[in-house]
């Protein structure tokens, strides 16, 4: 998966939220196995940096007894921007991972970060790297390590227990290019609200799938951690990593959700679930996203400035994108763009993610897809720093929704399908499909697919644009058409329609 720290900038904590039971061994003073413990990140601000971008790899919590418990591990490490996350409410919260832990009174941790961060002041386009104080331990792998005791422990037990651990960072010492910083136990008020958490992208593999499209629901087991219930309605972006249509779910998929994991439930509720292929490696692959800038088609470059980012520390504000033939363009919708079509809505900055490989010396990504995104409930979706809020909605500006042949004028999700005609009426400007052999934009049940016209409807036969009375007329059992449109509560709002040939 992605995502430490700056001086004078504010503090990062990690939330943990346990509940529920089950058997295993104990800590000390509570009886009663184990409990399913939530981590998250966290940050208290202070005035003068615009993006603190930091790498977590590791966090563990050691009992009154001696024993310690991993709380999260990530050997890749998580990039985080610190900076986001904290508005004018306060602090918001990223979360990381879910682990059983024992039973128990805990009274110290130990989280382990990258050697280095980087530190963007404000109004800044190139950071700041700065490493970590050489007289602090490292583990195996030079990643530093920091421990700190807590004057009040973290107790786990039968009870919904919640803690945030802040990094202090209006306390850390910062000089000659390193930091020193100070851990604290810090406060929980507002973890339990879900308008306080921002969206997260998880991935991991699919069981247990039930439910019927789009109301669905499965287990997500990640790498690393317990697993997740996740939950998707008709809001939820459906689409394959790859080029492919038709996007299905099923068991035993390689999966990406994005969303909000339910600090009380542990239930993950998608906006976005991106297939992976079969034989993508989450090691193999960077990730970027922000507000998008600079388009050019004829090079088939942009710009993103970061709001998050995968596999590497920003060194710049932004961030150059290069796409090329074998690029996959996506909408909001997850509808399949032609490189002509992504680049006429970048015409209008939107919230863009890229992922491919990245080249630090030329800070590019040569990009294996690229999508429009709706911006959601980040505070940093458009890049921006976490004071400033973000836009609240680069991605609801049509960028995403479908200008060009998507449902401009409907209300409802851009969508392409195609199929044979099984049922038509001209009266009521209204068809059905059955089978559908293609569909983009929105989860399928299968079966029949009701398709409605408009006075705004583009009507194309054999030979080209006709009316809708001809259209109509010439339609039969068997006719095959391909149509692009909105598509909403079951019904296909159609903006284009022709005979497949």
């Amino acid at each position: 998966m992605k995502k430490w720290l700056l001086g004078c900038v504010g503090l990062m904590g990690i939330g943990l939220a346990g509940c529920g039971s089950g058997s295993g061994s104990v800590g000390s003073g509570i009886t009663g196995g184990t409990r399913s413990v939530g981590v998250y990140v966290t940050d208290d601000i202070r005035t003068g940096y615009d993006k603190v971008w930091a790498e977590v790899h590791k966090i563990e919590m050691t009992s009154s007894t001696g024993a310690s418990t991993v709380l999260f591990n990530d050997p890749k490490g998580k990039i985080v921007d610190l900076r986001s996350l904290h508005d004018a409410q306060g602090s918001r919260f990223l979360f990381l991972s879910n682990q059983s832990v024992p039973a128990g009174t805990y009274t110290s941790m130990k989280v382990t970060v990258g050697n280095k961060m980087t530190l963007f002041t404000t109004g800044a386009t190139v950071g700041k790297s700065v490493t970590m104080n050489p007289a602090l331990p490292v583990d195996g792998q030079g990643n530093t390590q920091i421990s700190v005791n807590l004057p009040t422990p973290v107790v786990v037990d039968s009870s919904s227990a919640k803690v945030v651990v802040d990094f202090d960072l209006s306390k850390f010492d910062i000089s000659g290019g390193q930091v020193t910083p100070v851990v604290k136990k810090g406060d929980t008020s507002t973890i339990d609200n879900p308008a306080r958490h921002e969206n997260e992208d998880i991935r991991g593999v699919v069981s247990a799938l039930s439910g019927t499209a789009p109301a669905l629901q499965f287990t997500l087991s990640p790498s690393s951690g317990n697993p997740l219930t996740v939950t998707l309605d008709s809001a939820t972006t459906l689409f394959f990593q790859s080029g492919a249509t038709n996007p299905l779910l099923a068991n035993g998929q390689k999966v990406e959700v994005r969303g909000i994991v339910d600090p009380t439930t542990n239930t993950l509720k998608a906006t976005e679930v991106k297939i992976e292929d079969a034989s993508q490696s989450a090691e193999s692959h960077s990730e970027v996203k922000g507000l998008s800038g600079d388009a050019n088609s004829t090079t088939g470059t942009f710009t993103i400035t970061v709001g998050e980012a995968e596999d590497f520390l920003p060194a710049t504000s932004k961030v150059t994108v290069l796409t090329n033939a074998a690029t996959v363009f996506r909408a909001d919708s997850g509808v399949k763009l032609s490189a002509t079509d992504f680049f006429s809505r970048l015409s209008t900055p939107a919230v863009v993610k890229a992922e491919g490989t990245y080249d630090a010396a030329s800070n590019t990504l040569t990009a294996t897809v690229v999508k429009i995104r709706k911006s959601g409930n980040n505070s940093s979706e458009d890049g921006g720093s976490g004071s400033n809020g973000g836009n609240g909605g680069n991605g609801g500006n049509g960028n995403g929704g479908g200008s060009n042949d998507g449902g401009s004028g409907h209300q409802g999700r851009e969508a392409e399908v195609a199929g044979t005609i099984s049922n038509s009426s001209v009266a009521s400007s209204n068809l059905q499909l059955n089978p559908v052999t293609k569909f983009e934009g929105f989860s399928f049940a299968g079966g029949t697919l009701n398709v409605v016209t408009t006075d705004t409807t583009e009507f194309r036969g054999a030979q080209g644009k006709v009316s809708a009375t001809d259209f109509y007329a010439s339609l039969s059992s068997s006719t095959k058409v391909e149509i692009k449109g909105s598509y909403k509560d079951g019904t296909l709002t159609a903006v284009r329609i022709q005979v497949d040939n």
